[in-house]
């Protein structure tokens, strides 16, 4: 960058480098910049989309497999209440047949 004086920004246009682009360059330098920086803000929106987009399928997955080891445990747990239940009905079978036996003893 190089400072101007004064009386030299009548000739260069501008204080401060840059030549004093007033003119058709400088018109089509700004165009750039500016399409360059609506490119630049377009391409960060759509890489932040994605990440939300991936962010979210993450989240869903997760959550999904959770749901699944719930209902996994809920079916081991009613697995575990038949078999005991069928325990328990052996049992007082066996029971009963004891008891009759034992009144077959008796008589």
């Amino acid at each position: 960058m190089r400072f101007l004086l004064p009386s030299m920004e009548k000739v260069y246009g501008k204080s401060i480098a840059g030549g004093g682009r007033s003119g058709r360059s400088g018109r089509r330098r700004r165009i750039k910049r500016k399409k360059k920086k609506k490119k630049k803000k377009k391409k960060k929106k759509k890489k932040k989309k994605k990440k939300k987009k991936e962010k979210e399928k993450k989240k869903k997955k997760k959550k999904e497999e959770e749901e699944e080891e719930e209902e996994e445990e809920e079916e081991e747990e009613e697995e575990e209440e038949e078999e005991e239940e069928e325990e328990e009905e052996e049992e007082e079978e066996e029971r009963e047949e004891e008891e009759e036996e034992e009144e077959e003893e008796e008589i």
